[in-house]
């Protein structure tokens, strides 16, 4: 079998600002907005869960990426949690975080249960919004990448452009931590049939991902 040949010249080596880990933006989040109750999605090995400091979390997961031997995580796919909850009537979550599958349908999916279970001044964070190069957001993981985002993106940006009763934007650390608000933004000018193609997102993730930066995030609650 002839070997993949890839052009490595244009790839960055340090593709988004890593001063900030997920588990801080959430931790920031938790911590301004007095949030005593948080979900997360794609618990894995617990590495994001066990940092997160508020009253009450509970974390899912539906692969078989988390350790036989851990007793926290609820082994459910997210479609199973949401539907259970809305059969029980549970709670409502303060902070939900996206962490699961990296595919923009299943993304999709997670972002519009979780604002169906988010308090009124709740937060949804998404993580791996801001790939780096077309090779981090593959359907699956490049050889070529050390690290994988999938598409998430893509399903970030469909929410910019088709929800003006949001209020949305990407912070540039940890390979992007989208995060989601109810308030309002001005939808993105595309068409999300035809612009969701990674060639027509290179050069314009500033706008589309409303990225800014840890400082700029630090302003905000």
């Amino acid at each position: 079998m002839k070997q993949k040949t890839i052009d490595l010249s244009n790839m960055s080596s340090q593709p988004t600002n890593m001063n900030m880990k997920r588990w801080e933006v959430i931790n920031y989040l938790v911590k301004n907005n007095g949030y005593k109750r948080y979900l997360e999605i794609g618990y894995g090995n617990g590495d994001t869960f066990q940092q997160i400091n508020i009253k009450e979390k509970i974390g899912i997961d539906g692969g078989n990426g988390t350790p036989a031997s851990d007793t926290v995580p609820i082994r459910i796919t997210s479609d199973l949690f949401f539907s259970d909850a809305r059969k029980n009537k549970i709670d409502k979550f303060d902070i939900i975080f996206i962490d699961g599958l990296h595919l923009h349908e299943q993304v999709e999916k997670d972002i519009s249960n979780s604002l169906d279970f988010l308090t009124p001044n709740g937060t949804v964070v998404i993580h791996d919004c801001y790939p780096p190069n077309e090779y981090y957001q593959e359907r699956q993981q490049s050889q070529f990448v050390s690290a994988w985002t999938g598409d998430s993106w893509k399903a970030f940006v469909k929410y910019r452009a088709t929800r003006p009763d949001l209020s949305m934007f990407v912070v540039d650390t940890d390979w992007g931590c989208g995060v989601i608000r109810n308030g309002k933004q001005q939808i993105l000018k595309i068409d999300i049939e035809k612009d969701l193609e990674y060639n027509k997102f290179a050069g314009n993730e500033k706008d589309w991902l409303n990225l800014i930066s840890v400082d700029e995030f630090l302003g905000k609650k």
